[in-house]
């Protein structure tokens, strides 16, 4: 019989290789890389950067805000199913996500005037750390 792991991050990956060297029995390993997820620091980025910088100028609720941007830039119409509506970013993998969050700064810019800082940036303003 064929067990099968899913392991879904690294720790886990290690916690796996490190039972199979430790208890030196036969083992068929195979690594396949289903679709790799966008990372916890890209969705804590848009979240708590993008997000929430558009929600505070606007005034609108984070919630609204994410809700808006989505219906913005995420809608889609599938005739398979017939669905109307923004597609979740759930599945996306970092780039697809990155390239939602790149439209949503472009519309922060554009329209409220709000330079979104791009992940690890540091914006000073006359010397001083905003």
């Amino acid at each position: 019989m064929t067990e099968l792991f899913i392991i879904r991050n690294n720790a886990q990956r290690d916690n796996v290789t490190l039972f199979i060297r430790e208890t030196k029995l036969p083992f068929k390993i195979v690594v396949q890389d289903i679709r790799p997820q966008r990372s916890l620091d890209l969705n804590e980025y848009y979240w708590g950067v993008v997000v929430k910088m558009i929600s505070d100028y606007t005034g609108n609720s984070i919630i609204g805000t994410h809700r808006d941007l989505s219906n913005m830039f995420r809608f889609s119409y599938s005739m398979l199913d017939a669905s109307i509506g923004p597609k979740s970013t759930t599945t996306d993998n970092n780039k697809e996500f990155m390239e939602y969050i790149d439209k949503c700064c472009a519309f922060a810019l554009e329209y409220f005037n709000i330079c979104i800082p791009l992940p690890n940036e540091v914006i000073y303003n006359d010397n001083h750390l905003l």
